[in-house]
């Protein structure tokens, strides 16, 4: 039985680029860089987690704007899932 990270965010009025990346996956396969928006449905991080083995992963955000997005702030709630795949 395999399981998966899912990621996704609530961010009201997101002006800016959120991005996570999962790395160094043990017990599972890191994804691709996943660019986290507001209203969009969750996205598998991981997958292949072999259901109910202990594992670990890094998490790297990078967060990015430009010249005309202007000034702000982002707030984000992000939400990781684990799901059967």
């Amino acid at each position: 039985m395999l399981d998966k990270v899912t990621v996704g965010t609530v961010c009201l009025n997101q002006q800016y680029v959120l991005r996570v990346t999962a790395f160094n996956g043990v017990n599972g396969t890191p994804m691709m860089t996943r660019t986290l928006q507001n209203g969009l449905p969750d996205q598998d991080l991981i997958l292949n987690i072999v259901h109910r083995v202990e594992g670990l992963a890094g998490l790297r955000y990078d967060a990015s704007a430009a010249a005309e997005d202007g000034v702000g702030a982002d707030v984000h709630t992000v939400t990781y899932t684990i799901t059967r795949q």
